[in-house]
Formats: C-alpha cells, sequence, structure tokens
C-alpha cells in the first residue's frame, strides 16, 4: 500500500486527470445499468448489458494502464513536455 500511495504523490496533474476521468466513464457505465436495451439515432446506437460489459472491460484496463504507468517517465529518466 505504501507503494501505491508513493506512486500518487509523484503524479502529475495531467496523470491525475486521465485517471478521474476514467473514473467518472466508469460511472457513467455503471448508470447505463439503470436503463438497458435503450436504441438511438434511429437503432443505429444500441446500449445493452453486451456493450456495457465491453464498456466496463476497456474502461477497467485503461484505469490499469495508467496507475501502472504513473512512475514511468520518472523511472526511465524522460523528461516530460
Amino acid at each position: 500500500m505504501i507503494r501505491c500511495s508513493r506512486r500518487l504523490a509523484a503524479a502529475s496533474l495531467s496523470d491525475l486527470l486521465a485517471l478521474v476521468g476514467s473514473i467518472l466513464a466508469l460511472g457513467a457505465t455503471a448508470y447505463q445499468l439503470q436503463s438497458p436495451n435503450v436504441t438511438a439515432f434511429f437503432g443505429m446506437v444500441r446500449v445493452d448489458y453486451f456493450s456495457i460489459f465491453f464498456h466496463a472491460v476497456v474502461i477497467c484496463i485503461s484505469i490499469a494502464v495508467i496507475l501502472s504507468s504513473l512512475d514511468y517517465l520518472d523511472t526511465e529518466g524522460i523528461r516530460r513536455g
């Protein structure tokens, strides 16, 4: 747990913004569970359990990638910018 808090302490504003945005996107995906089987744009876009599941999987993977790459630039000695 100490390692995780050290990573978050070294995170920049863009890192935290990406993490917060991904968490909000996961919340929006969870909100879609209230009304599944909805169509829009004359049936061209459909929200069902299958699409909600894959949205959640992709967002969880992006959160994992963001968390695992918080200290990448410092470790590799790459300058930001």
